[in-house]
């Protein structure tokens, strides 16, 4: 399959920028999990589609549950102390937390 765009890479020293690179990362997948079924009609399963469902399994099925962990016990609280009123942001992102692990749930049925 194609590869939608680079990859960013960050590290601890730059948390922000890690937390956009996460981000980056998750919108691939997406990107991915959407041009899939299309892809699949043109081209059949092909050694090219099963590295990516596999890179897409490990992430959802993986990272993308440590990576929520991180966020919602370390990265919120200590967003929160020094910025309370995102309190309404922080509680639609967990929102959205749940909602895609309840939806990758049932597209992995």
């Amino acid at each position: 399959m194609q590869q939608l765009e680079p990859q960013q890479f960050a590290s601890w020293a730059e948390p922000i920028d890690m937390l956009y690179a996460c981000h980056s990362k998750v919108k691939r997948f997406c990107k991915q999990l959407q041009i899939l079924p299309e892809y699949l009609a043109k081209n059949g399963v092909n050694q090219a589609v099963k590295n990516d469902v596999q890179q897409i399994l490990n992430y959802f099925n993986l990272s993308a549950p440590l990576h929520h962990e991180d966020e919602e016990c370390d990265f919120f609280p200590t967003l929160l102390q020094v910025q309370p009123q995102a309190q309404a942001a922080v509680d639609e992102l967990e929102n959205q937390h749940e909602l895609l692990h309840r939806n990758w749930a049932l597209l992995s049925l």
